[in-house]
């Protein structure tokens, strides 16, 4: 089995050992030319136990594209990989089968799955732009290990790097769902991290624009030490 799997996989791989899960549309932009090739592919890898997969279901039956986490395979091959989205510190799974259920369980497969698409738009982006690529992507987990001395939970870290230029940045993911008392309290871990490590843009993702408005409205005379931008 081992001899079968190709640099491209191992990228996945390792993309999945940082970020859980990814959608077939996510693997597909990331990595292959089409959709086809890429259910071909992602098929062989499931059968070769490298990969589990799984659907969403709902009221109605079954919906979206389905998703891909670490197999067997895949675990024994990147064992440090995270294991729980809702948390950490938690007992490492007896099996990747029951890391996927984990995964599957855990209530933030939207939150994950929105979050990688930021990402994934990146990596597809600089895919198209020779000039540009996705130069650090870490999750939530990691950068919250990272700088836990500040004490923040961003969503995602990345730099991106163009023309020559990085820029490093935080991604808070925002699903209106929270009061923006509490977004704009999330500012505060960011302003103690200038204070010690880098000052790296903190980016609010926000579903529309009447969200997006609203928030600014919020910042408008707000003087922090990171620069905010939000999209």
């Amino acid at each position: 089995v081992f001899g079968r799997i190709v640099p491209r996989d191992h990228d996945l791989l390792t993309l999945l050992a940082e970020h859980y899960l990814l959608s077939t549309e996510q693997i597909t932009a990331a990595l292959f030319r089409s959709r086809r090739t890429a259910q071909r592919r992602l098929t062989i890898l499931h059968r070769l136990d490298v990969l589990h997969r799984f659907g969403r279901s709902g009221a109605h039956g079954r919906y979206g594209s389905l998703l891909y986490t670490l197999g067997r395979i895949g675990l024994h091959l990147y064992p440090s990989s995270y294991h729980d989205p809702g948390g950490v510190g938690g007992k490492a799974p007896r099996s990747s089968l029951e890391r996927a259920k984990r995964i599957a369980a855990s209530g933030q497969v939207n939150h994950l799955l929105g979050v990688n698409q930021f990402f994934i738009d990146l990596i597809a982006t600089a895919r198209r732009d020779g000039d540009a690529r996705l130069s650090r992507w870490w999750s939530e987990q990691h950068a919250t290990a990272v700088y836990a001395q500040a004490g923040i939970r961003p969503d995602g870290h990345g730099v991106w790097t163009t023309a020559g230029t990085s820029t490093g940045f935080f991604l808070e993911h925002d699903n209106d769902t929270e009061n923006l008392a509490r977004v704009v309290a999330k500012l505060r871990g960011y302003e103690r991290l200038t204070t010690f490590g880098p000052r790296y843009p903190v980016l609010f993702w926000v579903p529309s624009r009447r969200r997006e408005a609203s928030l600014l409205g919020v910042l408008a005379g707000l003087h922090t030490a990171s620069p905010i931008a939000t999209a």
